[in-house]
């Protein structure tokens, strides 16, 4: 008798998808307009971000740093983090949180360190403290 020859079974097909392994093209297209191709660190950082703060969020975060002028990933980094750490969830959470801290410095409720434009106007003897 010849020997049967079993193939083995097909592989199942999910009905889910599976994970996102990068982040959504939109997101990378805004990056890439402002700061350059994204490299593999800041590709992960911005799946990362994708995947713990949603996409609406991250780019709500990605474009008040490209408006605050941010040109390094370090920014974005803190400000993703930032939002982790607030446990920020939505767009309007973080415009909130935006709204909260707007005129405060370094998250202190007074500034810190002085003010020296502010001894600008007065006459040189008064600030050598002669006169």
């Amino acid at each position: 008798t010849p020997a049967v020859r079993v193939s083995p079974p097909a592989p199942l097909r999910s009905e889910t998808p599976g994970p996102v392994l990068s982040p959504e093209p939109a997101l990378l297209a805004l990056y890439s307009s402002h700061f350059g191709p994204p490299g593999p660190f800041a590709a992960a950082g911005l799946l990362k971000a994708q995947q713990q703060l949603g996409l609406p969020l991250t780019r709500a975060i990605l474009e008040r740093s490209i408006a605050n002028g941010a040109r390094q990933w370090a920014y974005l980094q803190t400000a993703f983090d930032a939002a982790r750490r607030q446990g920020l969830c939505t767009v309007e959470d973080y415009q909130l949180s935006r709204m909260r801290h707007s005129g405060q410095m370094v998250d202190r409720p007074v500034k810190s360190g002085k003010n020296l434009l502010s001894r600008a106007a007065q006459p040189l003897g008064a600030r050598l403290g002669l006169a």
